[in-house]
């Protein structure tokens, strides 16, 4: 049975298990404080007036070998994290195996959006697969985790991931990470140092693997930013982040990202890439660029461009800056496109 709820004015609820099912609907236009959201598949709407806190978190893991549930959050802001006013953590895992020759269950679907403020992960959320039996080397197809605040921003400070590949959680194939940001000025999405996305995958699975993506949209009068400071890493799959906004700026800082293909692009007129340290890592094909009529990419600290990937670098002006260091791995020196290259014996 599919059923709808709402919370209108100041009504409040406090305590207690906010479970949804079967598409159920809520609403929510007071305070709901509750301990725990669990469920199978729903859809909660937080109205403008409204706030939604959940101590003990999210969890929609499946039971039994069956999949992770699937919910719907929309908020007009929402916090991840450990204090009593916030939502602690969002588990929508696929349930463990129920014997030595059965695979653990497919990862859920979590989907988030803020309507106008931000979003800030600040415990872990994970939508992977469950443990298989002792005799299943894979198990169930990873899961997806949907980020999207409209208007603000998005910080990831804690882990996302969305598929495995340790002990007895390996999956079969890798999940999917979307954040995306349509802010227009300061910081759109923040990915910190203490930050990992993941969507592991062993080498032997049947695949294919995931993909995690990270969107600045709004393109005009747009100069925001986006931010990568920590770990992502999407095991033969893709890794894809770009801004489309006219001044937009991508930054990464210390970062570390490796995937099969990773593609990192600040699409607009003025466009800015700035690569100030850590490790860029892709087995087929990694992709820098500026395509704007006045693009840019910039080196500004010692970075490893890793791999035994194609290695393209394209942007209308290119530049290392003086002292810095561009290590380039694999056979093959990296491809340059450019028509104004500011540096000299590097690549």
């Amino acid at each position: 049975v599919t059923s709808q709820v709402q919370l209108i004015n100041s009504v409040s609820v406090t305590g207690g298990t906010l479970r949804t099912t079967n598409g159920g609907n809520f609403s929510i236009g007071g305070n709901a404080a509750v301990d725990q959201i669990t469920g199978t598949s729903g859809t909660i709407t937080v109205m403008a007036a409204g706030a939604l806190s959940a101590v003990n978190g999210i969890n929609f893991n499946g039971v039994n070998g069956g999949p992770g549930g699937t919910l719907s959050l929309s908020a007009p802001s929402v916090t991840f994290g450990t204090a009593a006013s916030e939502i602690n953590g969002a588990l929508f895992n696929g349930g463990d195996a129920t014997g030595p020759s059965s695979p653990g269950g497919d990862g859920g679907a979590f989907t988030v959006t803020a309507t106008s403020g931000d979003i800030t992960v600040g415990s872990d959320i994970e939508a992977s697969t469950g443990a298989n039996g002792s005799s299943v080397s894979t198990g169930g197809t990873g899961g997806t985790v949907n980020l999207t605040a409209n208007n603000g921003q998005v910080t990831v400070n804690n882990r996302i991931q969305v598929s495995h590949n340790s002990g007895s959680r390996k999956s079969a194939s890798g999940g999917n990470i979307n954040i995306t940001s349509g802010k227009t000025t300061g910081v759109a999405i923040n990915v910190s140092s203490s930050a990992q996305l993941l969507a592991l995958l062993n080498a032997a699975a049947p695949g294919p693997g995931g993909k995690i993506t990270i969107l600045a949209t709004s393109p005009t009068g747009n100069s925001s930013s986006i931010n990568v400071n920590g770990t992502v890493q999407a095991d033969r799959g893709t890794v894809d982040i770009e801004h489309a906004g006219d001044n937009g700026q991508i930054n990464l800082t210390n970062a570390d990202v490796r995937a099969d293909i990773v593609k990192i692009g600040a699409f607009g007129t003025n466009g800015t890439l700035n690569v100030g340290g850590g490790i860029l890592s892709a087995d087929t094909t990694l992709k820098l660029y500026a395509p704007g009529s006045s693009g840019t990419i910039n080196f500004i600290a010692d970075v490893t461009l890793s791999g035994a990937s194609t290695k393209i670098i394209a942007a209308d002006t290119v530049k290392i800056f003086d002292a810095i260091t561009v290590t380039i791995g694999g056979a093959n020196p990296a491809s340059v496109f450019t028509n104004h290259a500011h540096y000299s014996g590097i690549f």
